[in-house]
């Protein structure tokens, strides 16, 4: 019964590496952007009749 229990505890964490391994790729290295970039807007000025 203790080597069922050691081969469920291995068979676990690996299962937990792999869920964990996976998240990583996809929230960190997937997402390349990870601050928005702003671009700047450059609106003509006119001159206004007072």
């Amino acid at each position: 019964m203790e080597t069922f229990l050691d081969l469920f505890r291995e068979v676990l964490k690996g299962v937990v590496r792999e869920i964990s391994a996976y998240t990583f790729r996809k929230i960190v290295l997937e997402n390349k952007k990870t601050t928005p970039r702003r671009r700047m807007v450059v609106v003509p000025v006119t001159p206004r009749s007072l």
